[in-house]
């Protein structure tokens, strides 16, 4: 990331939050970084980065990486908590690693948010079996509007399980997160005419 070529994609979410620091919410979509890569992602993850926009790129990067290791970290220790009925056999975690290990160092090298959805996936099915479903609607809210995808897709998981109080929790999370969080952060008709892009 502090290299000339800048391979990651730090630095696209990094000028979104700067834009929006700026006052100039309108344009994150107009974003783009040294290798011409543009922000794709809801104006909520630029809001949150706005504050540590203006700080040294190595600042930034450094602990952005940092919170992907700590992600990684967390996602393994929580996976050991699960409750025993639902724990996976440790030959099953060995081969789950194994095959997210080119995910995991591709997404850590380029400072994506993989290994971050990864950790909220773990933390979602560890509240959904500690049956603490609100938190689990919210949480599930939450990384959907930082990343529609990958984890947009459990909600269809939530829908066949008839988790109603669920999904009726993450309704109300996308709205808080994707409509009335934004909204007062950069006015409701700015943020309307950025989610419809």
């Amino acid at each position: 990331a502090i290299s000339p070529k800048q391979r990651t994609d730090l630095t696209v979410y990094l000028k979104a939050g700067e834009t929006i620091a700026e006052g100039r919410a309108a344009h994150i979509y107009e974003v783009e970084s040294i290798r011409h890569w543009h922000y794709v992602y809801s104006p909520l993850l630029a809001i949150l980065l706005a504050t540590v926009s203006k700080w040294p790129l190595g600042t930034t990067v450094s602990l952005a990486y940092l919170l992907s290791l700590a992600c990684l970290a967390g996602t393994v220790v929580l996976s050991l908590r699960f409750p025993k009925d639902t724990r996976p056999a440790p030959w099953q975690i060995v081969l789950a690693m194994v095959f997210c290990l080119p995910m995991l160092l591709n997404t850590l090298t380029r400072g994506q948010l993989g290994i971050i959805t990864l950790f909220f996936e773990a933390v979602i099915f560890y509240t959904y079996l500690a049956q603490r479903k609100i938190l689990t609607g919210l949480l599930l809210a939450f990384v959907v509007a930082l990343k529609i995808s990958p984890l947009a897709f459990l909600v269809f998981f939530f829908l066949m399980k008839r988790e109603w109080k669920i999904l009726a929790s993450t309704a109300l999370g996308f709205f808080l997160f994707l409509f009335l969080l934004p909204s007062l952060a950069i006015g409701f008709q700015q943020n309307w005419e950025l989610l419809k892009i």
